[in-house]
């Protein structure tokens, strides 16, 4: 294998620039000087022969075209070298079973954690993960807070950048969807007046999740008139919106796979977040293997999405 033209540091460096575009921002998250963080990113420039952040008096550090696309293939390089990390067997001091109870809702778990689950319980036979589902509603921050779980992938608008236990894993784009036949002749973004007219689909009736759902429509001046079906089924929503019945608000990140050429985002909402909860956040071998497959499902996910894209 050929010498790489960066170092491991290096990648460091340059992806806590990328996230904070700050020098200074940089510098403090990773405990090292201003000027250790520029001579780093200006060796990694000067070993891959690019220039990859802008630099401009009075401007904020911004990535150039190439700086942009090196993040991009850093972060499938960091999927697969959590891949390859996967396969190592964690054994605890004594033969001892450790289990774990894990959060996650339905989609994230059968398209995210489902497809690599059989890997890591084969890899890891004294760990035991047991998971729960519950539709995203307050309820779930409630289960949180009880310390119910030792793991938990939520899909939250709130910042945890403050709360240790929460590590930020995605951002996710967020809107309603529907078949092009619903904005025919029209301008896309619709307004909320249009999207208000068309047929929707909802959660069920007098749940927690419905009532959040339909306070959020309004905040953006949304108001359902038509409702065309009512499931907690991500899967059955996304079918009934391809087959034109309806519209619906979906996380880009719970699509399995690209939609239908007929689909079109109508209307888009705030960006979400996925976050990853972790009960204990101190240092622990075996709750850091599970930490590390749930990132690493994550962003496994999240390549799927944007190979699509």
């Amino acid at each position: 294998m050929a010498a790489l033209p960066f170092t491991l540091r290096q990648l460091d460096v340059f992806e806590s620039l990328a996230h904070h575009c700050s020098f200074r921002n940089c510098a403090e998250d990773l405990g090292i000087s201003q000027a250790s963080v520029s001579n780093q990113i200006k060796a990694l420039e000067q070993q891959l022969g690019i220039e990859l952040v802008g630099r401009h008096p009075g401007r904020r550090p911004s990535l150039t075209l190439e700086g942009q696309a090196f993040l991009v293939d850093l972060r499938s390089f960091r999927v697969a070298c959590d891949a390859l990390s996967d396969h190592r067997r964690v054994r605890p001091a004594t033969n001892s079973l450790r289990k774990f109870r894990l959060l996650i809702g339905q989609p994230y778990f059968e398209r995210y954690v489902r497809p690599h689950l059989n890997t890591f319980l084969a890899s890891n036979p004294y760990i035991e993960l047991n998971f729960d589902s519950i539709a995203p509603s307050k309820r779930v921050q409630k289960e949180i807070e009880g310390n119910r779980y030792d793991f938990a992938i939520l899909h939250t608008k709130e910042c945890f950048a403050t709360d240790p236990r929460f590590q930020e894993l995605a951002t996710v784009r967020t809107g309603i969807i529907g078949h092009q036949q619903f904005c025919e002749g029209k301008r896309l973004p619709l307004t909320a007046q249009d999207v208000s007219e068309l047929p929707f689909i909802l959660y069920p009736a007098g749940t927690d999740v419905s009532r959040e759902a339909l306070a959020a429509f309004k905040r953006y001046g949304i108001r359902p008139k038509i409702v065309s079906g009512r499931t907690f089924h991500i899967d059955v929503m996304i079918k009934m919106v391809e087959e034109g019945i309806g519209v619906a608000s979906i996380p880009e990140n719970v699509l399995n796979g690209p939609l239908s050429t007929e689909v079109r985002f109508l209307f888009i909402l705030d960006d979400w977040k996925t976050v990853l909860f972790r009960k204990d956040p101190q240092k622990d071998a075996v709750r850091e293997v599970v930490n590390n497959f749930l990132c690493t499902c994550v962003a496994r996910g999240q390549q799927v999405i944007t190979d699509h894209i």
